[in-house]
């Protein structure tokens, strides 16, 4: 999952509104799941409100903060 989100070959709008016969302009491609913004790949690990409950699944509670998965994306 990880290497696809790294050379984009992902189902994420960013990436399906690009290509085919259903093609959309880049600030149209809204995410699906939560109708806020672009879905890309920051806003699919990062702020999707859809994953939050899976986001602090797997990171400690004491350290889940806008700025700690901001830097985790960074490593990515």
């Amino acid at each position: 999952m990880l290497t696809k989100l790294r050379v984009s070959s992902q189902y994420l709008r960013i990436e399906t509104g690009r290509y085919g016969k259903d093609r959309v302009n880049r600030q149209n491609r809204i995410c699906n799941m939560c109708s806020t913004e672009v879905e890309d790949e920051y806003h699919f690990i990062i702020k999707c409100a859809l994953y939050e409950d899976i986001r602090k699944l797997f990171l400690n509670r004491n350290i889940y903060t806008q700025s700690s998965m901001e830097t985790f994306f960074s490593l990515l």
